[in-house]
């Protein structure tokens, strides 16, 4: 009676109170716990009533099983189907055996819960959706899709249970054709008007972008609830239509249906996912005069959706507003806003404010630092922070769900770095724990790439294979790049064709972007152009320019007017520049100054050369052209100047930096700072002992000017100094690079 009611507590009495208890009182007392949310207290009432010697009947062990469902026992459950099996209950007893289809479904055991299924003697409509409901939920999606055809051979009809689990898979899936079949069962079956079978067609039609027909599966429902219209509001956020979206909130708000925080977190999360900036932010305004108080995850909501759609400004002030205590979840989506846009420096002052703070950094922290470390190639701090997760366990793949992606991004970090011997000992670590997937090989084999190390990375790309790991997109991505610092041009080119024929992988701009690359460094220009008008969308600003670079190089200035061209067209300030510079080498003065007054005419902004330098853990930043004080600047032109003299004693033939060298001290400073990897280059000498190597990262590509100046100073500073641009490592040392092919 009392459990009848709802007052759990005052069944425990009742039952405490019993002189006498039998099954049947234990079983009550059970599956109280287990209806009313309680299943640990279940399982726990239920081991005494073992250890009183009281045997347990079928309906004890429905409730039993209901428990461990709910908490996902998985052990537990499985020895009470085996003393099921054991005493004879299960038989033909359908409630008990939907009871441990159910059970090993939400445990996660789908396999187990078919091989209950397809023993049971007996199944109802009950049976079926149980199992459809487990494939669903666990990406089985086409096994649930065809358990629906059995279930019609079986000679039994689908309800709307079973149809809402049927279509949910259709849409995780995007199989719009299946989809259909189930929208006409729906139909012959009278449930279009019905909400939850309804609500279930928009969300299928929606996430495969058939919106006429989503909003047609609306307009049928009766009653409209706010799931339905979320739905719809979500899906046109998802496929770009901001002014639809808004309609349709205009519209729920005409018919008197308020959006709530859970709305709105759904809408920016929908924003997210296409970068849809622009929507997010009207969707903020709305959200400001909907009055609904910004709650801690609503407020979350709004510094993901800046961070990610790009705007980190934005993310900041979203975040500075937030008046609650901020946990680490809101902290990470701060740092996640600067790392995507490559703001090293101003992720790791973040960092340092939530340590202040006193907030304890999670794995997802520590992922965007490691990010943060590579980008500014800062060893010691990357060294630092790895060592924290090592104190903390969060490699120990047993407790720690992301430990593989953590690994990962610790190879990443001492790649880019520019210690290719850590990332390859990290590397054979996650191989001997056997925790190096298909994105921790891409990591080495790209490790190896950015190095120009082709050998090495082909040889692990084909280990990979070996070792049971099939490749990937990004994968090939890394191969190919391998190919490009060497010159392999048909080793690149199989890599390409086998990617759709052998492995079944459409080509992606990645992968055109860096054949490209390769033609244009082998000087297969013609080819490189007809392949960039074959990728897909058109090719990229990024491999326009590679192009375009290769253009200057090899002297082909027909070519590089057609490639600033479409430049232009990308609204590509860049192009002008480097179009300046192709001319200007081939001493054609007046089409200089017609790209540089195009630069102008259309308002163009170039972006600034920046490098990063770490020294004692300290990241310091030198931006080109910058007038304003350097760090320790007597110091650096002092250097300058026995630069000079020491080049010179050398017998080097071409001074590279007699022209900064012959000028007066603000003619000096400009010429200096013009290219920032210099001053880059010089602070350290200055600000480290003798024979220390230095690591500097370039956010654009560096000149051949600047290429040759650290290649004069690698000899006489007898300094190894590696450099990281945007495309790749230069290893300076003994006054020669790395790099075998021509700078851009």
């Amino acid at each position: 009676m009392y459990n009848r009611c709802g007052s759990v507590i005052h069944a425990r009495r009742a039952f405490d109170a019993m002189v006498v208890r039998n099954v049947v009182s234990w079983s009550a007392m059970i599956a109280a716990y287990a209806q009313r949310g309680h299943p640990a207290d279940a399982l726990e009432l239920f081991v005494r009533m073992d250890h009183e010697g009281v045997k347990a009947n079928a309906i004890t062990f429905v409730s039993v099983l209901d428990a461990c469902a709910s908490l996902g026992a998985i052990a537990l459950g499985k020895s009470i189907h085996e003393r099921i099996v054991a005493d004879g209950l299960l038989g033909d007893d359908v409630i008990l055996g939907n009871t441990i289809v159910n059970m090993y479904g939400k445990c996660g055991e789908v396999d187990l819960a078919r091989e209950v299924f397809e023993r049971m003697e007996a199944k109802n409509t009950v049976t079926w959706n149980t199992m459809i409901a487990a494939c669903s939920r666990h990406d089985r999606y086409k096994e649930a899709f065809a358990l629906l055809g059995e279930m019609d051979l079986d000679g039994l009809r689908p309800n709307k249970i079973t149809l809402v689990s049927v279509i949910d898979a259709c849409a995780w899936m995007q199989s719009i054709s299946r989809g259909r079949i189930v929208h006409e069962i729906v139909a012959g079956e009278g449930l279009e008007s019905d909400n939850a079978v309804a609500n279930a067609l928009v969300n299928l039609y929606g996430k495969c972008g058939k919106l006429r027909a989503a909003r047609h599966a609306l307009e049928g429902i009766e009653t409209r609830d706010k799931i339905s219209w979320t739905t719809l509001l979500a899906a046109y956020a998802r496929h770009g239509h901001g002014k639809r979206a808004i309609a349709v909130i205009k519209r729920m708000d005409h018919e008197g249906v308020k959006l709530d925080s859970f709305t709105f977190v759904n809408l920016l999360e929908s924003c997210v996912a296409i970068a849809a900036l622009a929507l997010g932010e009207e969707i903020h305004d709305r959200l400001a005069e909907s009055g609904i108080e910004l709650d801690p995850v609503l407020q979350t909501a709004l510094v993901d959706m800046y961070g990610k759609c790009g705007n980190p400004d934005a993310a900041r002030r979203a975040f500075d507003r937030m008046r609650d205590v901020r946990d680490v979840t809101v902290w990470n989506a701060l740092l996640a806003a600067y790392v995507l846009r490559d703001q090293g420096k101003e992720t790791l002052g973040i960092f340092a404010r939530m340590s202040l703070q006193g907030v304890a950094p999670d794995a997802v922290t520590f992922l965007s630092i490691l990010d943060a470390c590579a980008s500014l190639a800062a060893l010691g701090l990357g060294r630092l922070t790895h060592s924290r997760m090592l104190e903390r366990g969060l490699f120990d793949r047993q407790a720690v769900a992301s430990a593989d992606l953590l690994t990962t991004s610790v190879i990443n970090m001492y790649a880019k770095c520019g210690s290719l011997a850590d990332a390859k000992a990290e590397f054979a670590k996650a191989r001997r724990a056997r925790a190096s997937d298909v994105v921790a090989w891409s990591a080495m084999v790209a490790a190896y790439s950015q190095f120009g190390l082709s050998e090495e990375a082909l040889r692990c790309f084909y280990s990979m294979q070996q070792e049971g790991v099939k490749p990937d997109s990004v994968s090939f991505v890394s191969a190919i790049a391998g190919c490009s610092h060497s010159g392999l041009v048909r080793e690149a080119v199989a890599f390409f064709t086998s990617l759709r024929h052998d492995h079944g992988i459409a080509p992606t701009e990645a992968h055109f972007a860096c054949l490209v690359d390769l033609l244009s460094r082998a000087g297969w220009i013609r080819e490189a152009e007809a392949l960039m008008r074959r990728a897909p969308l058109g090719a990229h600003h990024s491999t326009w320019m590679t192009l375009l670079s290769a253009c200057r190089t090899y002297g082909d200035l027909e070519r590089a007017r057609r490639v600033a061209a479409r430049l232009a067209s990308l609204r590509s300030g860049s192009a002008y520049s480097l179009l300046a510079s192709v001319f200007c080498l081939s001493r054609k003065w007046d089409d200089v100054r017609n790209a540089r007054q195009s630069l102008v005419e259309r308002g163009f902004i170039t972006q600034p050369g920046c490098s990063w330098i770490e020294i004692n853990n300290r990241v310091y930043e030198f931006f080109a052209g910058d007038d304003r004080l350097l760090p320790r600047e007597e110091e650096i032109f002092a250097e300058l100047e026995r630069l000079c003299v020491e080049i010179r004693k050398a017998g080097y033939e071409r001074d590279p930096i007699k022209k900064v060298h012959d000028h007066g001290e603000q003619e000096k400073k400009f010429l200096l700072s013009y290219h920032s990897e210099k001053v880059a280059v010089v602070f350290g000498l200055i600000s480290t002992p003798e024979g220390t190597p230095l690591r500097i990262v370039k956010n654009i590509g560096v000149c051949q000017d600047c290429h040759e100046v650290i290649k004069c100073i690698s000899e006489v500073a007898d300094r190894v100094i590696t450099l990281r641009d945007d495309r790749s490592f230069h290893q300076f040392s003994h006054g020669s690079c790395s790099c075998k092919y021509p700078i851009r």
